[in-house]
């Protein structure tokens, strides 16, 4: 009974009970709420900025779009240690799912697999800006093929870790599309358009599941609602000392750090339901 209980979690993943189960989801279901909003607000004083009707955001974070820290350094801008800290914080991750194999469920750990791929797609997207930045602009057919790859490639896997239950198909026509946006977008608008789409996109596709359970509620509250609230951060407090704090890498180190931080969560909380 305890071996099954761990496999399947029934009061923890959930039994399908119909259509007003998932409405006892109230935490999850307002923490996914609050990420729609905030992003919302968020694209909304950007543009606002823009248009010259509010004046919020850093001059630095308002010219560059991201909040650097050493611009134009291939190996040690900001861009480049968010690529450092994606991928320790991804191998971090997979060592802690590889070692809890056998104590987690596949409902509380399955949100972490497919979330690694976009750490790691996450990280590369950042060290390809950071090379880019460090040599002089070049639009010549290879750069902008592999420029346009690398977009292709982090949408794919972010876009996934938002909605793993999207077809293959789905998610590379988006990819492409999200890319091409990107590609005809100022450089400053880039960071604020490519949050809006993945949480939007994440926003929405968890508060539509049909099979939330308690590891919903801790994802939503651990790692759905932190990285929208950092943006604030980073774009306000950029030039009053945010950047020399190194910046933009708080933002990428707050994704695998909140899963860690879900993981603990829902280890606590597969532990003590075993054991009740």
């Amino acid at each position: 009974e305890v071996e099954s209980a761990m496999m399947m979690g029934p009061s923890l993943v959930g039994k399908k009970e119909g259509p007003s189960s998932a409405s006892r989801f109230v935490v999850g279901n307002i923490a996914n709420s609050v990420v729609f909003l905030n992003t919302a607000a968020f694209a909304a004083t950007f543009v606002l900025q823009a248009v010259g009707k509010v004046d919020v955001f850093s001059a630095s974070f308002r010219r560059e779009g991201f909040c650097v820290k050493n611009a134009g350094d291939a190996y040690w801008s900001s861009h480049a240690m968010s690529f450092y800290a994606d991928v320790v914080g991804a191998a971090v991750l997979v060592i802690l799912l590889l070692a809890t194999s056998s104590s987690l469920p596949s409902a509380a750990t399955r949100p972490l697999w497919v979330n690694v791929p976009g750490i790691l797609a996450h990280g590369a997207a950042h060290m390809a800006l950071s090379i880019a930045a460090s040599k002089p602009p070049s639009t010549t057919p290879p750069n902008v093929v592999a420029g346009l790859a690398v977009n292709v490639l982090f949408f794919y896997f972010l876009l996934k870790a938002t909605d793993a239950t999207s077809s293959k198909t789905r998610l590379a026509l988006s990819a492409v599309f999200h890319s091409a946006v990107v590609a005809n977008l100022p450089q400053e608008y880039g960071f604020t358009y490519v949050q809006t789409a993945l949480l939007f996109s994440q926003a929405c596709a968890q508060l539509l599941r049909k099979d939330k359970d308690v590891y919903y509620e801790l994802y939503a509250l651990a790692v759905n609602l932190p990285v929208g609230l950092v943006s604030w951060f980073e774009s306000i407090a950029c030039d009053s000392g945010f950047k020399h704090l190194g910046g933009h890498v708080w933002y990428d180190a707050t994704i695998p750090l909140s899963s860690v931080v879900y993981f603990a969560l829902a280890y606590v909380a597969t532990a003590y339901h075993t054991k009740s």
